[in-house]
Order: C-alpha cells, then sequence, then structure tokens
C-alpha cells in the first residue's frame, strides 16, 4: 500500500491506439499408459493476425512423464514451451511490436500418500521468459525486456486425516531473478499459504454439524508498471484473511435430510487487502467481511 496519498504520481503513457488481434489455433495432443509409464506429449499451433497489418504463428509443445511404480506413488516431470508475438504493444504512434514473446516451463515433483485417504505432493519449477513487451517511461510506448526467470517451490497435502476431519494445505514459494544489471525486486509474493479444514461433529445433539475453517496468506511484494519496479513507496503489505463455516442437514430442523443449510464467514476479521493487480495502480481489493447463506438439496 503507499506509505503516503502525496507519494502517489501517475507514471506518462503514450497516444492511445486501437489495436486488435484476432488468433486461430489447433491443438494436438496424446496420452499412453506403458506399464508404469504414463505418458503425455501435444502441441498448440496458433496463427495470429494484427489490425495493424501484422501476421505471425507460434508452436507451442509441451511433455510430460510419470512413473507410477505403486498405487500410492508418483514421480513425475512436465515441460512446455510458449510462444506468440507481441501485437498490440505499441513501440511508437504507428507501429507495434513484431518481435514475439517466449517462455519455457520445467517442472518435477513427486506425490506420494502416507495414508490412504491423504496425498502429499512436493514440486519445483523453472519459467524463463524472453523478449516480453516492457512499459518505457520515457517514450511512453513499448520495448521489449531480455530475460526474466522466476523458480520455485510448490507443496499441497490434501485428504482426510481421520473418519470426520479433511485438511487442504498449500504452500508456494517465488524467487524472481532480474536481467543482468537491473534491480532484484518481488514482482509476486514471494510466499503464500492456504489453508482449509473441516470436521463433522460425529455424536452428541450437533452430530453430522460440520465446521469449516480456512486461512490465507501472502507475503509482501513490489508494485510494477508493466512488470517494471516503480519505488519503494509502492509495495503490498503482507495479508492475514481468516475464514470460518458451518453446514447443518435440514433434518435437525424437523424438515428433509435431503437439504442442507450452511452458513460461511468470509475475511472474518474485515481485513484490508488487494487480492491481486495488473499493475501498481490498477489493483482489485479483496472482500470485506461478507456472510453468505446457502441452501442445496437433491431431488
Amino acid at each position: 500500500m503507499l506509505s503516503s496519498p502525496s507519494v502517489f504520481s501517475p507514471l506518462p503513457k503514450g497516444d492511445f491506439i486501437d489495436t486488435e488481434l484476432d488468433r486461430y489455433g489447433l491443438l494436438v495432443q496424446e496420452y499412453l499408459e506403458v506399464g508404469i509409464l504414463r505418458l503425455l506429449g501435444g502441441a498448440r499451433f496458433d496463427e495470429h493476425e494484427s489490425n495493424l497489418g501484422n501476421s505471425g504463428n507460434g508452436v507451442n509443445p509441451r511433455a510430460g512423464v510419470a512413473v507410477v511404480p505403486t498405487k500410492w506413488l508418483t514421480v513425475f516431470a512436465n515441460y512446455s514451451r510458449t510462444e506468440a508475438p507481441n501485437f498490440g504493444y505499441m513501440r511508437s504512434k504507428t507501429e507495434e511490436l513484431t518481435s514475439s514473446w517466449n517462455a519455457e516451463q520445467y517442472e518435477a515433483g513427486i506425490r506420494v500418500s502416507p495414508v490412504e485417504t491423504l496425498w502429499f505432493t512436493l514440486a519445483v519449477y523453472d519459467i524463463k521468459q524472453n523478449d516480453t513487451p516492457s512499459y518505457d517511461d520515457a517514450s511512453g510506448y513499448y520495448t521489449t525486456e531480455g530475460r526474466s526467470e522466476n523458480r520455485g517451490v510448490e507443496a499441497t497435502l490434501s485428504g482426510n486425516i481421520s473418519d470426520n476431519c479433511s485438511l487442504s494445505f498449500g504452500y508456494s514459494y517465488n524467487d524472481a531473478e532480474p536481467e543482468t544489471g537491473k534491480k532484484s525486486f518481488d514482482p509476486y509474493p514471494p510466499h503464500s499459504i492456504s489453508l482449509q479444514t473441516t470436521y463433522s461433529i460425529p455424536e452428541g445433539f450437533f452430530k453430522d454439524i460440520t465446521l469449516g475453517t480456512g486461512y490465507r496468506y501472502k507475503d509482501g511484494y513490489d508494485g510494477t508498471m508493466r512488470g517494471e519496479y516503480v519505488s519503494p513507496d509502492y509495495y503490498f503489505d503482507d495479508i492475514h484473511v481468516f475464514d470460518l463455516s458451518v453446514q447443518a442437514p435440514m433434518s435437525k430442523f424437523g424438515l428433509s435430510e435431503d437439504w442442507t443449510l450452511r452458513v460461511s464467514v468470509k475475511n472474518v476479521f474485515d481485513e484490508d487487502y488487494f487480492e491481486s493487480n495488473r499493475h501498481y495502480y490498477q489493483c482489485f481489493t479483496g472482500e470485506p467481511r461478507t456472510v453468505e447463506i446457502a441452501l442445496r438439496g437433491r431431488f
């Protein structure tokens, strides 16, 4: 968040140019099982046409392999490449960028079930991007960046930890590697956590009533303009958001057991935060404290 309203100073922008882009594509994909191997391969072919008279194409392959030696263990690796012309980003008043943006993503991980109803997944990834559009403050138009890289770790744990209790936990870490000679900063939250639990009361007067809790955390990160660092005054604070819910079968109230009532309270402590943003000045606020009542039935 801004350290104070007085530090706000919008960056210059070039003259508005109406741009339009049409894309036509074809996707080919195949999946095979060979013994303990699971193989996935495919490619997407795209043709791009700009209303400014430019055209280009992109070939986007992807491949994946998984080894499943037992029903409780999977080891996997994936690769994908994406490319597309930078049409729609103006490099001058009359010309758009004609270079192509491209990215390569590598991922490897393991999925294991320590108990029959619980799964743990751990994956590492590396994403390399080249020639992405970058806003030039001096001209008010766009140039292309040479290179950027994000690498990180994702971990999830989900399933039932007992007959009446379930858990869903996720953690991610992202490390943005700057281009050589550029300032190191965090365009995305370095750390993120999500946690959800449910507990169904097994006996007594409150039997079959389900209690739910949720927690969402995002680490603080830097505001950007077209992916570029702005200044230390544009920084998004850490967020901690808590949710609660109660679900009860309507049979508790003498009605049909085919109907269920659910009451949820999101953002219990009415935290002020930004859910996401496109640029430092274009932000999407998170929901304030919200109460939802839902009635679900089977016919």
